[in-house]
């Protein structure tokens, strides 16, 4: 898993600038989310929330690349997390040195094509968390994407996006990650200690990233 390699591509591309001009172009897409996510909160406020949120939302990629590099060694989960982070790594990077060298990353398509791969991978964390959370009573990692990855599903669009789902949905094997759960010995007092207090194995307390800027599901 690069994640500084990916690190130094996202902080050299700067993505900031082109989300919030990418988001005052969307005043529909903006409109949107803002009904089903925030309704009582006006459209100015909205815009300068889902733009904070796609800033974070790209930008949480390299950092959850390096604690999944820490969990695997801690918890001997590398047979489990490699394989599936590697992927969506694979792509992203791939994407970003595509609108580097293109100099598209300016525009609203360069936005759309960085939040793609991020939104592979952050639909990877979410379905990972979910089946670990499912098996051993924890996440993997204190990240609650799941409305966040709904938003940017609407940002990204139901056709491309329900096509990303189904590529990731054929990543994520029930046996795979049930075997890789076993074999890595976890401890089932550390792990009642973790969810007593609402913890992920990460050891950190649960986080729903959309909700940092106000949105939520109703």
């Amino acid at each position: 898993m690069d994640g500084q390699q990916l690190r130094q591509i996202l902080e050299g591309m700067a993505p900031e600038p082109a989300i919030r001009a990418a988001c005052q172009q969307m005043t529909d897409t903006v409109h949107r989310i803002g009904q089903l996510f925030s309704p009582d909160r006006g459209q100015k406020d909205n815009e300068d929330a889902m733009s904070g949120l796609l800033v974070a939302y790209i930008g949480l990629v390299p950092c959850i690349i390096k604690q999944l590099e820490q969990i695997a060694l801690n918890h001997r989960l590398e047979n489990l997390l490699e394989p599936y982070v590697n992927v969506a790594t694979r792509y992203l990077d791939s994407t970003c040195r595509e609108l580097r060298q293109s100099g598209k990353i300016t525009d609203q398509a360069g936005l759309l094509a960085l939040l793609q791969g991020a939104y592979i991978f952050h639909r990877l964390i979410e379905e990972l968390n979910d089946r670990v959370s499912q098996f051993i009573g924890v996440p993997v990692t204190e990240h609650d994407l799941m409305t966040a990855n709904l938003i940017v599903h609407e940002v990204i669009g139901d056709r491309f996006a329900n096509r990303l789902d189904q590529i990731i949905e054929s990543m994520i094997e029930q046996s795979v990650i049930t075997k890789s759960l076993v074999e890595a010995q976890l401890q089932q007092q550390q792990l009642s200690g973790l969810k007593k207090q609402g913890h992920a194995l990460s050891g950190q307390p649960v986080d729903c990233l959309a909700a940092r800027f106000g949105f939520s599901l109703l």
